[in-house]
């Protein structure tokens, strides 16, 4: 609404963990996965993914966006 993007989706890959989470969470249900089981290895994962990007400084590649237009 500022024509700002917000910060989760201009660097770190918070998003993107959570997308993967989630996908994988709803594919680990639909294969028979007990419930409590596919939500644990979603945490896991997910936090992961996160600590990955921390420590090898992952970050989303960065798009200009022109507003003088």
């Amino acid at each position: 609404m500022a024509c700002r993007i917000p910060v989760i989706f201009r660097k770190h890959i918070y998003a993107v963990a959570a997308i993967i989470g989630a996908i994988v969470f709803y594919v680990l249900n639909n294969i028979g996965i007990w419930y409590p089981i596919s939500g644990i290895i979603t945490i896991i994962l997910v936090v992961i993914i996160r600590f990955l990007a921390f420590y090898f400084e992952w970050n989303l590649p960065r798009v200009k966006i022109n507003m003088d237009a």
